[in-house]
């Protein structure tokens, strides 16, 4: 799957696996974009069971198979909508050579 070159930053870990228990509620502050209208900068949190991510860009056959734990509302069609966006918070690099990180 082409991938825009972002990736989720946890807790200070690079795109880790989440273990959620049931009966909790979680409260997380989503900073992956929310203009719908840039797929570059649209990164709302989606959590399911695919170990892949990328729901909406999955075949609609694809789609029906993964199970949805948060994030996504259905419409009357049976379309998913993403839910859980906020604003936009990247980190650049101020130097050129990226070695030295």
């Amino acid at each position: 799957m082409p991938s825009n070159g972002l990736a989720w930053y946890i807790n200070g870990l690079l795109i880790p696996e989440i273990w959620m228990r049931r009966g909790f509620t979680y409260a997380i502050r989503i900073f992956g974009g929310n203009n719908p209208h840039s797929a570059e900068f649209y990164n709302p949190l989606i959590i399911t069971d695919e170990p892949h991510g990328g729901l909406e860009r999955l075949s609609e056959a694809a789609q029906k198979k993964i199970r949805v734990l948060a994030g996504v509302q259905y419409t009357l069609r049976g379309q998913p909508r993403p839910t859980s966006a906020g604003p936009l918070c990247l980190a650049r690099h101020k130097g050129v050579d990226r070695r030295l990180d």
